[in-house]
């Protein structure tokens, strides 16, 4: 290939490149990602620059991974939104975190970092009898359960 063509590519994959650290949403994101992948490989190719060229074919396999599980997981949000309300669906993407009976899950005006599905507690929040009181408000566990979410 001539050099002229060879920067090209090098041009398009760093454009591609510049749109991925751009792109807000992540199935563009990746999109754009494996477009610079596929013209970086081409780009090193001509070139014989290795190191970029073995970089670029690691990355490409796993953007493809994480694009196709992305697309798997709006798919399954689409069925389970046409479904019933049961959320066995998301398990798959969330990991276990286990609790003591009396943990303090989140304290009143922390910001919300997690979601959590309780498989086996009741979480009970103590508040004061004042609903106007500012005193602090915490959701303690009644038993040991075992949590699954995302954090």
């Amino acid at each position: 290939m001539q050099p002229h063509w060879a920067e090209l590519f090098g041009i398009a994959a760093a454009a591609a490149s510049l749109y991925a650290a751009y792109a807000k949403t992540i199935i563009p994101l990746r999109g754009a990602a494996i477009a610079a992948n596929c013209l970086a490989i081409i780009y090193s190719f001509s070139h014989g620059t290795y190191p970029t060229l073995m970089l670029n074919l690691t990355l490409l396999p796993v953007n493809v991974w994480r694009l196709r599980a992305m697309l798997n997981l709006i798919r399954d949000l689409d069925t389970a939104i046409k479904s019933d309300l049961n959320a066995d669906w998301l398990l798959p993407y969330t990991r276990p975190k286990k609790f003591n009976a009396g943990d303090i899950m989140m304290e009143r005006g922390e910001y919300a970092t997690a979601h959590s599905i309780s498989s086996q507690a009741k979480p009970r929040s103590r508040r004061s009898a004042n609903p106007l009181a500012r005193e602090p408000c915490s959701v303690r566990l009644a038993c040991s359960p075992q949590m699954v979410g995302e954090p």
